[in-house]
């Protein structure tokens, strides 16, 4: 070999349209380990902007300390004549006060007592207020927890024992006087340490399959417009959706891995 050559690096013959393999399969490892990041950063950050309060995300989970949020950092708050209102927004990062702080019982099936910083069980009175002034269990202190699942994802109500949802009236007052859902929407937080295994029944029947890839396809085949009868799935690591599920952001993952698609008919 000439000197001219033999100082040259000599790699592989690369033809006209092949692909850097080593280079792709770093790329998407890359991609991964930062999408993995972000969910979990996102799931870290509202939970750390909530004082510590976590979303709940089915019944099981729902124990011991928790609060309730209507309105973003604006959580139900209790007053010492027992009545309920909708308290001032908080700074981002603050805890709730304790007077915000309640104590969820499980007192059956879907159904949960609770009770006040006060010391007293919440129920409903004659005109739709809810209050805090019971010293004991009985039916008329039972909430009912109820979960939605649509393409926006899951929603979460209390219906009171007068059968009606819990809601923040005009005034600001919290009240049990609705009979539809709309404007009913409340989250959960818990103050407890999050546990992410959750049983299969408390899911949606779409999610009970038992991989993630046949999930996706549940969803695809209720929410996306089959105009060529073709199903179209995500091309996409369907590991992102471990990640998703790990981090509590599974449907928002579904939902953006569809609108990608432009097939569904919830996404624009």
């Amino acid at each position: 070999m000439s000197d001219g050559l033999s100082g040259a690096k000599i790699g592989k013959l690369k033809l006209k349209g092949e692909s850097n393999s080593s280079n792709s399969k770093s790329k998407k490892s890359k991609k991964r380990k930062s999408d993995s990041l972000s969910q979990s950063d996102h799931q870290k950050a509202d939970q750390k902007a909530h004082g510590g309060g976590w979303l709940i995300e089915n019944f099981d989970q729902i124990l011991g300390s928790i609060f309730i949020e209507f309105n973003e950092f604006m959580y139900m708050h209790g007053l010492e004549n027992g009545l309920f209102v909708i308290g001032a927004p908080h700074t981002a990062g603050d805890s709730p006060d304790a007077n915000e702080v309640f104590t969820a019982i499980k007192v059956d099936e879907n159904y949960i007592a609770l009770k006040s910083a006060y010391g007293k069980y919440l129920s409903t009175n004659s005109h739709g207020l809810v209050i805090g002034r019971s010293d004991a269990i009985s039916p008329k202190e039972y909430f009912k927890v109820e979960f939605d699942y649509d393409y926006d994802g899951r929603k979460i109500y209390l219906k009171a024992s007068n059968d009606k949802f819990v809601s923040v009236n005009s005034d600001g007052d919290i009240v049990a006087i609705k009979t539809e859902k709309t404007d009913c929407e409340l989250m959960i937080r818990s103050m407890n340490k999050r546990e992410l295994n959750v049983s299969k029944k408390d899911l949606p029947e779409e999610e009970q399959a038992d991989d993630l890839k046949n999930v996706e396809l549940n969803y695809v085949k209720k929410f996306q417009k089959f105009q060529d009868k073709k199903i179209k799935l995500s091309k996409e690591d369907v590991k992102e959706l471990s990640v998703a599920k790990d981090t509590g952001i599974l449907h928002e993952k579904l939902l953006d891995r569809r609108e990608k698609m432009k097939s569904d008919r919830y996404c624009k």
